[in-house]
């Protein structure tokens, strides 16, 4: 990955990054987190790779998120996960590359879960879930599709989503020649994966798809569901000192997933809400955003005072108002929701996506959608994949405790 660095420049690279990290590392995790040298070292690696991925992007010529999912990438080695109790395969759906966990011996016609993998739409394979998958199939003995999606910045929105759409349409409609049952059909996404997993659950709820076999249920990992406001509480409370998704990292890939690479040297002015100030003075969108409308039980910033809505930067702002506006980019921004799936939530406490989870689960619950939220208030965001090198104790938990929800509800 590095031959086309000098030695000493690659060693100076090198060795500067781990000061950095341990220097900056115990201001990076609060005190309170549950199983907090876990989530150091999960922390920084993540650190560690950003910082990295600064000189490959220039080496390379390439872009910053391109080269930072080259190096999350680059240890990675994907492995035979095929046994007598599980059957794994790739192939396509629809032109859309999926990977396919099915346990073995399955019925005529299974159960399946349609997984939309995270990283920001932009610097994680879907390998990497392949465990995650694997065991959800396995321990709760249904069919598992993680999506292959096309991926920012070479593939910007709407690419990621209407893959993620084809592929779920193309199961309801063939679920029967796939060997599974269309009437016992789930999709499920963490972070990114979350918002494409709302988004389609979203696009299927509309009456132009009533002719589809209706999903079970959608279920929604700490997901990304808006830009209209990033200084929500949880976002400035954890903005650099929570976990591996910090402010700066995640504005960037929304950036990417909106494509409109022009804009990346507005990120300052994103990160300041100068994209939006309009919007959030809308009374509808406002009180999307409300943190009046938490749930009661939510977690609250004592003394938070919402950014100013000051006019803002209105050129930038009517250059990205419909996007940031569109149901499919950001589902928090969808008009109706009572047609939706039931809808189970896992939510990080140490997330700045915490509060935007938060609200659109009492969204759901206040249009009449069954709704469930599982909430770890020591857990950071990230903390629901299986790494066989670093698993939470809580994702384990998570995991038994979504095992149960499918077992009942699909």
């Amino acid at each position: 990955m590095l031959l086309k660095i000098p030695l000493y420049i690659t060693a100076g690279i090198l060795l500067t990054g781990v000061a950095v990290v341990v220097m900056w590392l115990p201001q990076r995790v609060p005190d309170w987190a549950e199983q907090r040298g876990t989530l150091q070292i999960l922390v920084a690696n993540m650190d560690f790779a950003a910082l990295l991925a600064h000189p490959v992007s220039w080496v390379r010529g390439q872009d910053y998120l391109k080269a930072l999912r080259s190096i999350i990438s680059y240890p990675f080695v994907s492995k035979d996960l095929n046994s007598p109790s599980m059957k794994v395969s790739r192939t396509e759906l629809d032109g859309v590359g999926v990977q396919v966990f099915r346990p073995q011996p399955a019925p005529d016609l299974a159960p399946a879960i349609i997984f939309m993998h995270g990283g920001g739409w932009t610097i994680i394979p879907a390998d990497m879930y392949a465990n995650t998958c694997h065991r959800m199939a396995a321990e709760y003995n249904v069919v598992v599709i993680s999506i292959d999606y096309r991926q920012a910045p070479e593939h910007p929105y709407p690419a990621p989503f209407e893959d993620c759409l084809k592929v779920v349409v193309h199961v309801l409609k063939n679920a029967q020649t796939l060997g599974l049952d269309p009437d016992r059909i789930a999709v499920a996404g963490d972070s990114a994966g979350g918002n494409l997993a709302a988004a389609v659950a979203l696009r299927l709820s509309q009456k132009d798809m009533a002719r589809l076999p209706p999903l079970q249920f959608q279920v929604l990992i700490y997901p990304v569901l808006q830009m209209v406001d990033l200084n929500t509480p949880s976002y400035t409370n954890f903005s650099s000192s929570g976990g591996p998704l910090t402010k700066h990292l995640m504005t960037k890939m929304w950036l990417a997933y909106m494509g409109y690479p022009e804009l990346r040297q507005h990120l300052d002015e994103f990160k300041a809400n100068r994209h939006s100030a309009a919007v959030l003075k809308d009374g509808r969108y406002a009180s999307y955003l409300s943190v009046e409308n938490l749930p009661a039980w939510a977690p609250r910033v004592p003394g938070f005072q919402p950014v100013r809505p000051d006019p803002g930067n209105e050129t930038l702002a009517a250059q990205v108002r419909s996007r940031i506006l569109d149901p499919y980019f950001a589902p928090l921004m969808a008009e109706d929701v009572s047609n939706v799936p039931p809808a189970y939530f896992v939510m990080a406490n140490i997330d700045i996506l915490r509060d935007e989870g938060l609200l659109y689960a009492e969204r759901l619950r206040r249009a009449g959608v069954e709704t469930e939220v599982d909430f770890y208030p020591g857990m950071s965001h990230g903390f629901f994949v299986v790494n066989p090198a670093l698993v939470f104790d809580r994702c384990l938990q998570a995991l038994g405790k979504l095992g149960t929800f499918v077992k009942e509800n699909l």
